[in-house]
C-alpha cells in the first residue's frame, strides 16, 4: 500500500472520527468524554503518522531528486566529457591532416628531386649522345684524314710518275730529235740520192739496168723517212698527251688536295665550334643543373627539417596537451567520481536509514492502525452497545411513559 492511500485513508478517518464523537455527546454525553479523549489521541496519532508520511513523502522526492540531479550530473560529464573527446579527436584529426600535408609535400619533394635525377640522367645520355656523335665526327675525321692521306699517297704517286713521264717525254723529245736527225740524214741522203739520181740520170744512159734499183731504194727511203716522220708524229702525240695527263693530274691533284683540304678545316672547324659549344651548353646546363639540384636539395632538405621540427614540436605539444587534459580530464573525473561515490554513499546511506525510519514508523503506523482499528472497533462496538442500551432505554422510556402520565396524550 502507497503512503498516500494511507494518509488518505487517514484523512478520510478523522472526520468519521469526529463525526462519531458529536453523534456520541448528543446522545451520551457522559459516555461521549472518554470517546472524544480517545478520539483526541488517535487524532494526535494520526497528525504524527501524517506528518511521518509527509516526511517520507518528502525523503522519496528528495530521493528521487537527489537521483535526477546525480543522473543529471552524470549526463553532464558524460557530455563535457563527450565534447572533450570530440575536441581532442578533431585536433588529432588535423594533426593527421597536418601530418599527410607534410608527407604530400615531402612526396613533392622526392617527386622533383627524383625529376631533376631523370633531367641529370637525360642530360648525361644528352652528354653521351653527343661524345658518341663526337667520336663518329672523329672518326670521320680520321677517315677523311685517311683519304687525304691517300690522296696525298696518290699525288705522290703522281709526282712520281710525273719524272718518269718527263723522262718519258725527253726520251721522246730524244726519239724525236734522233728521228729528226734520222729524217735529216735522211733527206740528207735524199739530197744525196736526188744528187746519185742526177747523177745517175746523167750515168742513166751509161746503166739503165742500175736506174731501177735505184729508184727502188730511193723509194725505200722515202718510205723509210714516210715512217720516221709517223712515228715522230706519234710521239710528239703521246708527249703531248702525257704532258697533257700530267697537267690534268696535277689540276685535279691541286683540286683535291684543296677540296680536302677545305672540307677537313672545315669539317674541323664544325667539329670544334661543335664541340666547343656543346662543352659550353654542357658546362652551363651541368653547373644550372647542380646549381638547382643543390639549391633545390638545401630547400628541400631545409622544408622537410622544418617541417619535421615543426611536426615533433606539435607532436610533443599535442602529446604533453593531451597527456594534460588527460591527466585533469582523469583527475576531475575521478573528483566527480568520487563525490558522485561519496553523495551516492550518503544519499543511499540517507535512503536506507529514511527507509528504516519509515519502515519503523510505518510499522508503527500499522501498530498504531491495528490499534486504532482495534479501539474503532472497541469503541464503535461500545458505541453500538450503548446505542443499543440508549435504544432499550427509549424503548423502556417510552414504554413506561403512558403508565406514569396517562393523562397526556
Amino acid at each position: 500500500m502507497d503512503w498516500k492511500t494511507i494518509t488518505e485513508d487517514l484523512k478520510g478517518l478523522e472526520p468519521r472520527l469526529d463525526a462519531a464523537c458529536r453523534k456520541l455527546w448528543d446522545e451520551d454525553r457522559g459516555s461521549a468524554v472518554p470517546v472524544q479523549a480517545v478520539a483526541g489521541e488517535i487524532k494526535i496519532v494520526m497528525n504524527r503518522a501524517m506528518q511521518a508520511l509527509a516526511e517520507l513523502g518528502a525523503a522519496a522526492a528528495k530521493k528521487e531528486e537527489i537521483a535526477a540531479h546525480a543522473a543529471d550530473c552524470l549526463k553532464k560529464n558524460s557530455l563535457d566529457l563527450e565534447s572533450e573527446l570530440r575536441t581532442a579527436r578533431d585536433r588529432i584529426e588535423k594533426l593527421s591532416n597536418e601530418i599527410s600535408s607534410g608527407r604530400e609535400a615531402a612526396n613533392q619533394a622526392a617527386s622533383g628531386r627524383r625529376r631533376l635525377e631523370a633531367e641529370l640522367k637525360a642530360e648525361k645520355e644528352r652528354a653521351a649522345a653527343l661524345q658518341a656523335e663526337l667520336a663518329a665526327a672523329m672518326t670521320r675525321a680520321e677517315a677523311a684524314g685517311k683519304e687525304a692521306a691517300a690522296a696525298r699517297e696518290t699525288a705522290g704517286r703522281v709526282s712520281a710518275a710525273v719524272p718518269r713521264l718527263e723522262e718519258e717525254l725527253k726520251a721522246g723529245k730524244e726519239n724525236s730529235a734522233a728521228l729528226r736527225n734520222e729524217l735529216t740524214a735522211a733527206k740528207v741522203r735524199a739530197e744525196e740520192a736526188k744528187r746519185d739520181a742526177a747523177a745517175a740520170r746523167e750515168a742513166a744512159e751509161l746503166a739503165s739496168s742500175a736506174s731501177g734499183s735505184i729508184e727502188k731504194e730511193l723509194k725505200a727511203e722515202k718510205e723509210r723517212a714516210a715512217a720516221l716522220q709517223q712515228e715522230l708524229t706519234a710521239a710528239r702525240d703521246r708527249a703531248e698527251a702525257a704532258r697533257r695527263e700530267t697537267a690534268s693530274l696535277q689540276e685535279e691533284l691541286a683540286r683535291t688536295k684543296e677540296t680536302h683540304l677545305k672540307a677537313d678545316a672545315q669539317k674541323d672547324a664544325d667539329l670544334v665550334k661543335k664541340l666547343e659549344t656543346f662543352t659550353a651548353e654542357h658546362d652551363t646546363k651541368e653547373r644550372e643543373l647542380e646549381a638547382s639540384r643543390a639549391s633545390v636539395f638545401e630547400t628541400l632538405t631545409a622544408e622537410q627539417k622544418a617541417q619535421q621540427s615543426e611536426f615533433q614540436s606539435r607532436h610533443k605539444a599535442l602529446l604533453e596537451e593531451l597527456q594534460a587534459n588527460a591527466a585533469s580530464i582523469e583527475k576531475a573525473y575521478t573528483q566527480k567520481e568520487a563525490r558522485l561515490l561519496e553523495l551516492s554513499q550518503r544519499i543511499t546511506d540517507e535512503l536506507q536509514d529514511r527507509e528504516a525510519n519509515a519502515s519503523a514508523l510505518e510499522e508503527a503506523l500499522r501498530t498504531q492502525a491495528a490499534r486504532i482499528s482495534a479501539s474503532a472497533a472497541e469503541l464503535e462496538k461500545d458505541f453500538e452497545t450503548k446505542m443499543a442500551e440508549i435504544e432499550a432505554f427509549k424503548r423502556k422510556f417510552l414504554e413506561e411513559r403512558p403508565k406514569e402520565e396517562p393523562g397526556v396524550q
